[in-house]
Formats: structure tokens, sequence, C-alpha cells
């Protein structure tokens, strides 16, 4: 499970119930976040929006970014991607991705002389 993409920061971790995401993104709303799963892959997209900057006032210098991003991660096949949920929560979006028992559970295969 590798994310691709450029954007925030994020931390990926699994147990044998989920699958969680955690993205840095302070100063963001849940309304600027788009969470998605498709074809495997968990897409994540964000827009951060610029405070807007009072009549009276010229903008000298910005660090801050305002540009989209997204990032992508292939999921492994035991998520029931119809059972995730994401929330956004001082600064951190969490996205959580039940496993399915039956199928995330390890088969041991023999390997047979030949």
């Amino acid at each position: 499970v590798v994310p691709f993409g450029g954007g925030p920061r994020l931390n990926l971790s699994e147990n044998d119930r989920e699958v969680l995401v955690e993205v840095e993104a302070p100063g963001m709303a849940a309304s600027d976040f788009e969470v998605s799963v498709d074809q495997g892959y968990l897409i994540l997209k964000g827009q951060r929006r610029s405070e807007s900057t009072p009549g009276d006032q010229q903008v000298r210098y910005r660090e801050s970014s305002t540009s989209a991003w997204q990032r992508v991660i292939a999921l492994p096949d035991a998520v029931l991607a119809d059972q995730a949920k994401a929330e956004y929560r001082r600064g951190i979006l969490q996205v959580r991705l039940p496993k399915d028992a039956a199928k995330a559970a390890s088969k041991r295969i023999p390997a047979q002389a030949a």
C-alpha cells in the first residue's frame, strides 16, 4: 500500500479490523475534501482556500498555499469500501475503511515438491 500524488502528509495504518488513513490538513473545512474509493484505490482530494484580504489591505508576501491536491492509495482487497467513513476534526482528516474478516484472513500455502 503505497500512496502517490502531491499534497499534505498522511499516515496509514491497519489492523485486522480496518485500514486507517490520517491526513494532516489544518485550516481546512470538511467541505474542502472529496473522498472516494474507485477500483481498489482510495482517492483523497482537497482544496485549501485562502482567507480574503480586507479591501484596504495589499498582500505583500504569502506563504500559505491555496492550491488543490490529490493523494491516491492502493487498498487491500479485504476493504469494505461501501462502509468507509471520513471525519475531519482538529486539522486531521481520518478515513476508516473496515475490512472483510473472511477476505482478510491469511492462508498458509505449503510448497509441493515437483
